[in-house]
């Protein structure tokens, strides 16, 4: 089950997945913020997952339009701006158990 999320500190809402191992610690799958400038959709499996990264990018440059990416992000002036299929196919790419191993073997990695 995909439940509704606030981060305490900014207040920017992300989903992630409740009832599972990664609810009861700080993970998040994907977010939308506004900036002082842009907006951005944070991914967090860009930064977890190469392979995934990597088709993203390439999605992202084949749809043509102008490519503003951090390490999980992609920022954005308006919605014309964003590549809606590459981004949706980020999404859908990972179950919520990938999603939860993914994270388990990057928690493992930086303590």
């Amino acid at each position: 089950m995909w439940g509704f999320s606030t981060s305490r500190v900014r207040r920017v809402p992300f989903w992630r997945p409740f009832g599972r191992y990664i609810a009861q610690t700080d993970a998040r799958t994907c977010g939308l913020a506004s900036q002082n400038n842009y907006l951005a959709v944070y991914l967090s499996v860009l930064y977890m997952d190469v392979p995934t990264n990597e088709s993203f990018l390439a999605a992202y440059a084949a749809s043509g339009k102008r490519m503003d990416v951090g390490k999980n992000c992609v920022r954005f002036k308006q919605i014309d701006d964003l590549p809606l299929d590459a981004i949706g196919d980020v999404v859908a790419s990972h179950t919520v158990e990938q999603f939860s191993d993914l994270y388990k073997r990057a928690r493992r990695r930086t303590r």
